[in-house]
């Protein structure tokens, strides 16, 4: 029995490496060790709120990418994409404009990196600068009738931005955008900030300002236009009559807030003494202007009124 059982166990023995190679054999042409290369390896900066830390900002490459070439079998190769592996570099050691890192490339399961088209990566910052600005106001638009700005208040006037001298070079102005046809009276917005930049570096995209918006309180006034109403006392002598009374020019332009001139109509004159005046005759009067309205032409306080009798 025992040499029996012996002579099964290296039948058994021989059988199973015999079905290990078979399975080998097959798994080898079904499933073989293959090469890819990968391009556009995107290759990530580590720690670069270290690199703010020391104040310095990269200015080149942006995104920086690479090939690299895998080994491993069939089946894994072809599942693996270019965001699937893992470049890196450091840049909390960056101490100089220009510096040469080297590329870290994390591990794959299954599969191995037999090649990369770069070993290292040389990084281009600068120092972070820091300059004081004045905010613009672009006015676009045609404002409703009759309206018109009076002051226009930015809270804050001055923001700081930053960013390499590269961008700043580039720097132009920072403005609030306001359109006219949508001021109907006064108002307090919250405007956003942009940048104006020249070149085609989106040097913008790389400028940060103290502050992303600005109050903008406009002051506005209403400009009106009204007829001129004549006021007068007494009669002319006894053998004359009233016959009409008229101004020259028969309106004024006033101006104020428009709470304040909406209900006005028609501006009066200064009263004329008609018992005074014996024949027809041109009159300079004076007019009565509200408290709370003013003249847009502040020089026409005064008008000619003909005063006609019969």
């Amino acid at each position: 029995m025992k040499d029996k059982f012996k002579e099964n166990l290296v039948t058994k023995i021989v059988c199973l490496l015999l079905a290990v190679f078979l399975w080998s054999y097959v798994m080898g042409m079904e499933n073989p060790k293959v090469t890819r290369e990968i391009r556009d390896v995107k290759i990530e900066y580590k720690n670069l709120d270290k690199l703010a830390e020391a104040k310095r900002v990269i200015i080149e490459p942006e995104s920086p990418t690479m090939s690299v070439t895998i080994e491993g079998r069939r089946n894994e190769i072809n599942k693996i994409k270019p965001e699937d592996i893992g470049a890196s570099v450091d840049v909390s050691q960056i101490q100089s404009d220009s510096q040469s890192l080297p590329i870290k490339i994390n591990a794959l399961l299954g599969v191995s990196v037999i090649n990369q088209s770069d070993q290292i990566l040389v990084v281009n910052s600068q120092p972070i600068s820091t300059e004081k600005v004045e905010i613009n106001v672009s006015s676009v638009g045609k404002l409703p009738e009759g309206v018109e700005v009076s002051s226009i208040r930015l809270d804050p006037e001055i923001i700081s931005i930053s960013g390499a001298q590269k961008y700043l070079d580039d720097f132009e102005y920072a403005l609030v955008r306001l359109d006219n046809s949508k001021i109907t009276g006064d108002l307090n917005l919250e405007m956003p900030i942009e940048m104006v930049t020249s070149g085609s570096n989106k040097a913008s995209d790389h400028i940060t300002k103290s502050h992303e918006n600005a109050k903008v309180v406009i002051e506005t006034k209403i400009t009106k236009e009204v007829p001129i109403t004549v006021r007068y006392t007494g009669s002319p002598p006894k053998e004359l009559s009233l016959d009409s009374i008229t101004t020259l020019p028969k309106t004024v332009k006033i101006t104020g807030k428009d709470i304040d001139i909406n209900s006005i109509e028609s501006i009066e004159t200064q009263p004329i003494d008609l018992s005074k005046i014996s024949e027809s005759k041109s009159v300079d009067v004076g007019l009565s202007i509200p408290p709370n309205a003013k003249l847009e032409d502040e020089s026409n306080r005064s008008v000619t009124a003909e005063v006609n009798l019969k």
